[in-house]
């Protein structure tokens, strides 16, 4: 039933730039959680420690 549906994109082109969307896609996904763990460390490293409570 999927490959009749199916049937008119592949061998016409359109499965080569589904699959390169698909690609772009997780390569977006990727590159933005390597940039958000750099982002938490940088933040996590110029915050300044906790103060001491002195009584």
């Amino acid at each position: 039933m999927l490959h009749e549906k199916m049937e008119m994109y592949i061998g016409s082109g359109y499965e080569e730039k589904i699959l390169n969307t698909i690609w772009i896609g997780l390569l977006s996904v990727e590159a933005l959680m390597v940039a958000g763990v750099a982002v938490l460390s940088i933040s996590r490293k110029l915050k300044s420690p906790p103060k001491q409570k002195t009584n």
